[in-house]
């Protein structure tokens, strides 16, 4: 928006006015200049110039209803102008009004195809309609316009960023830095593109450098205490939210941090204060990333306070903050699930050799597959198996994914791909394989065994088990409305698979769907599955686990017993479950899904035949 000197009307009184009005505005005077437009207003109608004039003193006093009904004014008086619908897209996308914003931009364009800004700003209103795709292809257009423009650069970043698509994200970013963007919030948001891909170790690293770089920014500070409170280093989290509290004391992400790091010490109280802050921050700001971690955190207070109803309704809204900003085809992860359905249909491979093939360091054995629907307890198992000195553990690191890829490759039809997996890509597909692992720290030590924790490669057993048939599974098993409520009450990184737990009823459905699927390749495999129960694990973690290192051929060691001192080192734990494994065993999470059996009515009957093929009661009694 700019101001602008129209050519005299004829009226001396009305444009020795204007002038003096002008004036007053470029002084900074805005309010005393919008006075004098409004009275030439009443007295010369119409007047565009005037009324554009008033239009952009509205928006510059932060009143964009206001200002969009002037500049409404102007397009309706002189529709082939092309600022008039510019500045009335501009009003309305500050006014929330992102479907308007669009229309009068997209009227811009047609008028003017080589405004980069309103290109950018088509983009911005765009993302806000979920439309992911136009977003994209009208920041390809401001970016060709003006390919080093470090804020368009890190628009386009964001968008790819609500699709999961991090490497690229990433890309943007790191080229907006490199054009003079903001050096602080751009590598806040490299780190947080690494978060969001799991790689911790990358993410620290970043943050550390943001902090040399600006010690003093807030958003800095409060992304390097999330990172330390996620390695379970309270200290340091407390002292840098102490630091940044006292420069931001709003600040949403700071003050959830905060409120975390009360609920560990059972301060509720405190907690829900800094909650009730960091919501009204982030509300206001519209960040619903930031919304849904204070919704997610609250539900949880909320929950250990026994104030179930509140806390159900703080998932829920937590949810649909998580769906606002994510992108996710959930239909794309059914696919996966129908593609290994139609490979393997619940039969059990052809007998096959037990001996795994090298992969070019030398032979090697066989990986144990850590699975079990996610929230069932998964962590935790690798967590207590992860301190035996012998077991290397990979949290979630999709080794099968590069294997996949392969099978892909070579055949036109994935579902024809898995099922003809055999003893001739047996040993180049475990290559694959071993090569994936040894990016996130595999050795190749006969001596170790390779711990695979993946919960939903339940889905994948029967590739596992063509892949590797020397191979075992460690299962665990939880009541099903614990682990579906459990899954919904989670602010999961958003994913083709997680997204279900947005809803109970996606997530049901994704329940029964793995379950299914897991169950009868469970009666038909020939490779042992190691069972335990949730339950069992919980009411006597210490002979459970002990049974367990004993099947999966292990001796026993006291580093066991003391997982959850180790637990805090490092970024090994991907999941939300982090917290959890750096505490003993504790029992409050058995049969939540008591508290809620109302809510959680419509699942029981639904789950009835698959819970009784896992030996469950879902009664509430």
């Amino acid at each position: 928006m700019r101001l602008r000197r129209s050519a005299p009307s004829g009226n001396g009184n009305v444009e020795d006015l204007l002038t003096n009005a002008i004036a007053m505005h470029r002084a900074g005077d805005i309010e005393g200049a919008l006075t004098i437009y409004r009275r030439i207003l009443k007295r010369q109608t119409p007047r565009t110039d005037v009324a554009e004039l008033a239009g952009i003193a509205l928006f510059q006093l932060d009143r964009p209803g206001a200002a969009a009904d002037y500049f409404r004014k102007v397009v309706e008086l002189r529709p082939d102008y092309a600022d008039a619908h510019f500045n009335l897209g501009t009003a309305l996308k500050a006014k929330k009004d992102f479907t308007g914003a669009v229309a009068a931009l997209r009227a811009a364009l047609a008028l003017d195809p080589g405004r980069a800004d309103a290109w950018n700003n088509l983009g911005l209103s765009l993302q806000e309609t979920v439309d992911f795709q136009g977003s994209i292809d009208a920041f390809q257009h401001a970016l060709a316009l003006e390919p080093g423009n470090p804020d368009f650069l890190e628009n386009a970043a964001s968008v790819f960023d609500a699709i999961n698509d991090q490497e690229t994200a990433r890309h943007l970013y790191q080229h907006a830095l490199e054009c003079g963007g903001d050096q602080a919030r751009l590598m806040v948001c490299i780190a947080i593109t690494h978060i969001a891909a799991g790689e911790l170790d990358q993410a620290l690293a970043v943050i550390q450098r943001a902090r040399t770089a600006a010690p003093g920014d807030p958003l800095v500070i409060g992304w390097a205490a999330y990172l330390e409170e996620r390695r379970n280093n309270e200290n340091e989290s407390q002292r840098l939210v102490e630091t940044g509290l006292a420069i931001a004391p709003n600040d949403s992400l700071l003050n959830s941090i905060q409120a975390c790091l009360d609920v560990r010490r059972k301060d509720y109280a405190a907690a829900l204060d800094h909650l009730a802050i960091a919501l009204k921050s982030a509300v206001s700001q519209r960040h619903s990333g930031l919304e849904a971690i204070a919704r997610f955190e609250l539900a949880r207070t909320l929950d250990i306070q026994g104030r179930y109803a509140d806390a159900f309704t703080q998932i829920e809204r937590a949810n649909k903050a998580v769906a606002r900003y994510a992108d996710v085809d959930i239909a794309a992860y059914r696919r996966v699930i129908n593609d290994y359905r139609r490979a393997f249909g619940g039969r059990a491979p052809p007998p096959a050799p037990s001996v795994v093939g090298a992969d070019g360091d030398g032979r090697q054995s066989s990986p144990i597959f850590l699975v079990g629907f996610p929230r069932s307890g998964t962590t935790l198992v690798g967590a207590m198996l992860g301190a035996h000195p012998r077991v290397t553990t990979l949290d979630e690191r999709l080794m099968l994914s590069d294997v996949e890829q392969e099978i892909r490759g070579f055949h036109a039809a994935f579902a024809d791909g898995l099922a003809a997996v055999g003893a001739v890509d047996r040993e180049r597909l475990q290559g694959i394989y071993f090569a994936h692992a040894r990016r996130f720290g595999w050795q190749a030590d006969p001596d170790q065994v390779l711990l695979d924790k993946n919960p939903l490669y339940m889905v994948k057993a029967g590739l596992i088990e063509r892949l590797f048939p020397g191979s075992s599974l460690v299962y665990v098993a939880r009541h099903p409305l614990d682990v579906c409520f459990s899954c919904f009450m989670q602010n999961f990184k958003p994913s083709s698979a997680l997204a279900h737990f947005r809803s109970l009823e996606t997530t049901a459905d994704l329940y029964e769907e793995v379950m299914e699927i897991w169950l009868d390749f469970k009666e038909q495999t020939r490779i042992p599955i190691h069972e335990i129960r949730y339950e069992s694990l919980v009411g006597d973690p210490g002979g459970t686990i002990r049974d367990l290192v004993s099947r999966i051929g292990l001796e026993w060691s006291d580093d066991i017993a003391s997982y959850h001192e180790t637990s805090n080192v490092g970024f090994d734990i991907l999941t939300p479950s982090y917290r959890e494994v750096s505490e003993p065993v504790y029992k409050r999470a058995r049969g939540r899904w008591r508290n809620y059996a109302n809510w959680l009515s419509p699942l029981r009957e639904r789950l009835a035949p698959i819970s009784r093929r896992l030996g469950y009661d879902l009664t509430a009694d």
